[in-house]
Order: C-alpha cells, then structure tokens, then sequence
C-alpha cells in the first residue's frame, strides 16, 4: 500500500469522541483522534468543534497538524504570560508549566487566562533549540556588596527555579564571580553556590587582599524528581588574587534535593570579622537550564 503524503496544514480524521474546537488531539492506533492528555503527545489541534451525533457516533475532525506554518489557537488552562513557552496540559488545553511535553510560545502581548482562546508559534519538541538552551539568565547588574558583616549572606543576584521544573537528566549550568575591592587586614572571605538550600561547592576561608577574585563554576546534574530528588556536580572554584594558580576541581557526591518546592541558585559570602574595610560583591551571575530530551 503506497502511504498518503500530505503537503497541506489541515488533515481529517475520523474521531473518536467530542472535541472541543482548539483542542490539542492525539491519535490513536485505531486512526482516530481524541483529545490529548497533559503529557500526550498532539498531532495538532481541533480546526472546529466534534459534537457527538444523535445515534451516539462523531463527525470527523479536520486537524492543523503541528507541522503546519505559521501559528496556531489552543485552548490556555490557565493563566499565561505573553511570551511564556506552553506545554500539554489536560483537557487538550496549554498552559506554562513545564512537563516537558513542549507545544510551542504564547505569542502575545497580553497574558491569557484561564479558557482564552491564544495564538501559539509551534516549536517542534525533539529540535535542538528546545531542548538546548531553554532558559539562559545572566544576572545584568553587579550585586550589592556583602559588607561590615560576619553572618553568611547571600548576593541580592540569584536565579528561581520553580517547584516540579526540573525533570531527570536536567543540567543546571552556573557561572559565578566576583571580586573583593576592599579587605580588611587579616580578614578572611569564604564563598559559597548553593541551590536551593543544598550547598553544591564551597571555597574555604581565605585571607584575601583588595582586589581578590573568586569564581565558582558548576554543571548541576539531576538524577531523581521528587521529593526525594537527587542530584550530583561537578566544577570549579577559585579565590585569589588574578593570575594565580588557585584553581581547584571538585565533585559534589549524590545529594537530596526536593525538586517539588522551588529552588533558587544563589551565591553567598561570609566575612570573618564585621568591619565596613570588608567589602564583596558579585559581578558574574551567568545560569543556563539545559532540558533533557524528551
């Protein structure tokens, strides 16, 4: 049997039951169509709507395949803000939880509610550009200084990663740096990069002159999801004046992390001494969130 090839944007298929105009649709092995769950795959969405028949049987459904140009109408779940990427949610609708079922960009100027009709810019789910690069945030402004204090403080720059949005195979990159323009005599500047409230590399207190460097660079590794995830890293640090040899690897084992509450990547500093000659800030806030494939 020679396979039909379709060159158009719309295809009918037979359903399987009522379909809602706009909806996400799957297909099923029978060739029919029905409506696509949460984390189901869609072919495209409802071009109008399948109402059941009087005898208990439905019309057939023309579907704009997600293949086609241009952008589509899909049904939001919820409340979504104008430019937020959308994923499979229930009922065949979208909305901008991350559930790695990926339909495409909000494409608007004005956030969507809950049942609002929205245009959407496909994006195919296995192409490398949504599967690389999903979010990449550079922290555009030095961070206010860590000064005058001995308490562990964290850098007013850090990175949300909401709850449940990481996925197993995840890779948090970090980047962090900064400088220390002003020391006290004597005084020593531990550092630290956490993720949520998990240390993932530390750099033991050094005694540091104006103008010391450090930089913590980190590939977070999720292993689990959950409330029993687990991750693993792996790094560098330095601390020291520039142009020194002071870098050191390191390796973070497996370690719990509660992936359904959120976790943001922050750094932070403690000084030795409280004293207004202590002074630190945090230039470099550079996080990348590579998704794994689906």
């Amino acid at each position: 049997m020679m396979a039909e090839m379709i060159e158009g944007s719309v295809k009918t298929f037979p359903a399987s039951e009522a379909i809602p105009q706009y909806a996400r649709v799957k297909l099923a092995s029978t060739g029919k169509v029905a409506v696509a769950g949460a984390t189901e795959f869609s072919i495209g969405v409802a071009e109008r709507p399948v109402i059941a028949r009087a005898d208990g049987t439905f019309p057939n459904c023309p579907v704009r395949l997600r293949t086609a140009e241009g952008t589509r109408k899909m049904i939001a779940a919820g409340t979504i803000v104008a430019g937020a990427s959308v994923y499979g949610a229930a009922l065949g609708k979208v909305d901008d939880t991350d559930n790695n079922n990926l339909e495409g960009v909000y494409f608007s100027g004005v956030n969507a509610a809950a049942g609002d009709i929205i245009e959407v810019m496909n994006l195919d789910a296995e192409s490398p550009a949504t599967n690389t690069n999903k979010y990449i945030v550079a922290a555009t402004d030095a961070s206010a200084a860590v000064t005058n204090t001995a308490v562990e403080t964290a850098f007013d720059n850090h990175y949300d990663i909401d709850a449940n949005d990481l996925a197993v195979g995840d890779v948090i990159r970090v980047v962090m740096g900064g400088i220390a323009p002003a020391t006290n005599t004597s005084a020593t500047l531990a550092v630290k990069l956490k993720i949520g409230s998990v240390t993932v590399a530390a750099i033991a207190a050094l005694d540091v002159a104006d103008g010391a460097l450090f930089q913590i660079t980190s590939d977070i590794v999720v292993r689990e999801i959950g409330a029993s995830g687990k991750i693993v890293a792996a790094g560098q640090t330095f601390e020291g004046a520039p142009g020194t040899q002071n870098t050191n690897p390191y390796l973070l084992a497996e370690t719990a992390l509660d992936t359904t509450a959120d976790s943001d990547i922050t750094a932070t500093a403690t000084w030795s001494a409280a004293n207004v000659g202590n002074s630190c800030r945090m230039d470099v806030l550079n996080v990348q969130h590579l998704k794994a494939a689906p």
